[in-house]
């Protein structure tokens, strides 16, 4: 069960006292250690008001990078665009915020992040980026010439795409946990969330201050798979019981154009996951940080053709294939010796196949979709812009209204007709709801925003339909806004009554993490 009040005084016995290097505030972290990579780990923070309640959260990643830190000439203007944003959170040798030297603040994972989080806060399908900033902890790998970078960013609880589906199974009458198939409308939902990021991937690079003429340029991820699709907590105006996807993890990404010189020649940094290498990629010796072995992977780049927009959406078909299939992996191919039916993926001639549900297929629309996504040749697979094309004139037909329900007016529509309980009925339908919320039917609720929109939809009684609904909709937050956490053994309940300007003015988040941009 998940814990509505934080022990502080076991929290502080962590040690954990306010090291997150953010200027004021009062931010705790509590041991959570989320993930760990070839260069670091990433921990959960939450910041505590004077009242010791939890006003806000976030992930650390640290890093340490063997890159240079002088900025590129092709990045020029972008820093100054960064401090814009207010994400300059401590980037200078010397201290202070917005003057970190020209020769001292590059750091390209923070760069292409920053980027690609849009200035006034709308909503984006890649994952913002909060700021970053210079650390001083040596390398725990002991690597020589490396530097200390922390990134800041928003903790999406939820989770992400390799998780769910794992948990997307069930058990079956002989007591096998047996993977069950998405529903449809959650995988047309994720193919336009994440098309949409592809599509801000160059509309960033493009707009960019100092942006090549020649207006070609995009950001390419080069890594991107099923753990590094993130999801969102539900509640949104779309699709509000299902999680949102969003990519993230851009320490593999590079900005490039398809006439940059290492591109043409095959000379960038390329760290991809095997399974997921598109055709034109260049595969050399990289350590995969997945499982921190050296491949020696060896071969040629295929068709001899750079990395663009379309390895992007190779990728993209090849992790939605993943979710169509329940698997986090694919097998690996050699393009320099595959035969040309091994060149194509097999969804449409292997189609996923469950034995929980062995009746299931997807529709013909979405198989299309997905293998035109992975066509060999890049110059024959969609745009970016031409799949959102065939994204949206196909969806309507795929979504069972799924972007519907659960909104505020889908609920107001059906309470056109209430229904009229006795006092017997209601007490019965309260511990029905008990019930569904620990079967999961409801595990959507607890992230809406508008708590009393929520408890509306509970009173209707109506379940997500069976071939829409999620197995594993995502993780609950563990430590929940507005959540107290004091000291004592005992944990109080949280003091409902309204607060004082003074407490007000005290609980406002850092100003440096919340920073309007300048116009």
């Amino acid at each position: 069960m998940v814990p509505r009040y934080i022990h502080y005084k076991a929290i502080m016995s962590h040690g954990f006292n306010d090291a997150s290097g953010l200027p004021g505030g009062r931010w705790i972290s509590p041991g959570q250690y989320i993930a760990d990579g070839g260069q670091g780990s990433v921990h959960y923070w939450v910041k505590v008001d004077a009242t010791h309640r939890v006003i806000d959260r976030i992930v650390i990643k640290d890093t340490w990078d063997s890159e240079p830190t002088s900025e590129p000439v092709e990045w020029d203007g972008m820093y100054e665009e960064l401090v814009r944003k207010g994400m300059d959170l401590g980037v200078s040798k010397s201290g202070g915020y917005g003057n970190a030297h020209v020769d001292d603040r590059f750091y390209k994972e923070a760069y292409i992040q920053g980027l690609l989080t849009p200035a006034d806060g709308e909503l984006s399908y890649n994952m913002p980026l909060r700021g970053y900033k210079r650390g001083d902890k040596p390398d725990p790998r002991q690597r020589p010439d490396t530097t200390h970078w922390r990134l800041y960013m928003d903790h999406l609880h939820s989770g992400d795409m390799h998780t769910f589906i794992q948990k997307s199974v069930k058990l079956d009458d002989f007591g096998t946990y047996e993977p069950t198939p998405t529903p449809e409308p959650f995988i047309w939902y994720t193919l336009q969330c994440l098309t949409s990021a592809l599509i801000q991937m160059e509309e960033a690079a493009r707009t960019r201050p100092k942006a090549r003429k020649a207006g070609d340029e995009t950001i390419v991820m080069l890594d991107m798979k099923p753990s590094n699709i993130f999801l969102a907590p539900p509640g949104g105006p779309r699709y509000p019981v299902y999680p949102r996807p969003i990519i993230g993890d851009f320490g593999g990404a590079q900005l490039t154009h398809k006439t940059a010189a290492d591109n043409v020649w095959g000379a960038m940094q390329q760290i991809c996951t095997r399974g997921f290498y598109a055709p034109e990629m260049t595969r050399s010796t990289q350590i995969d940080e997945d499982d921190m072995e050296d491949h020696q992977i060896e071969s040629l780049r295929v068709e001899n053709l750079p990395v663009h927009s379309w390895t992007n959406v190779w990728q993209l078909g090849r992790s939605i294939e993943c979710m169509m299939r329940a698997t986090g992996s694919m097998n690996d191919v050699d393009w320099a010796t595959a035969t040309e039916l091994e060149r194509e993926s097999q969804i449409k001639r292997s189609p996923p196949r469950f034995d929980y549900s062995p009746g299931f297929q997807y529709s013909t629309d979405l198989v299309n979709l997905v293998y035109d996504c992975q066509l060999f040749k890049p110059e024959e697979r969609p745009t970016p812009r031409e799949l959102m094309e065939q994204i949206n004139e196909n969806i309507s037909d795929h979504t069972k209204f799924m972007d519907y329900w659960g909104t505020e007016a889908w609920v107001r529509e059906q309470e056109q007709y209430p229904a009229q309980r006795t006092k017997e009925e209601k007490e019965k339908l309260r511990q029905k709801n008990a019930r569904r919320v620990l079967d999961g039917k409801l595990y959507f609720l607890h992230d809406y925003q508008d708590k009393a929109l929520a408890e509306r939809y509970a009173d209707l009684d109506m379940d997500i339909p069976e071939d829409c609904a999620l197995v594993w909709g995502g993780n609950e937050a563990e430590y929940k806004l507005g959540q107290v956490a004091r000291a004592g053994d005992t944990p109080q309940k949280p003091d409902k009554r309204k607060r004082s300007n003074e407490s007000d003015d005290e609980d406002k988040l850092d100003s440096r993490l919340r920073k309007k941009p300048k116009k």
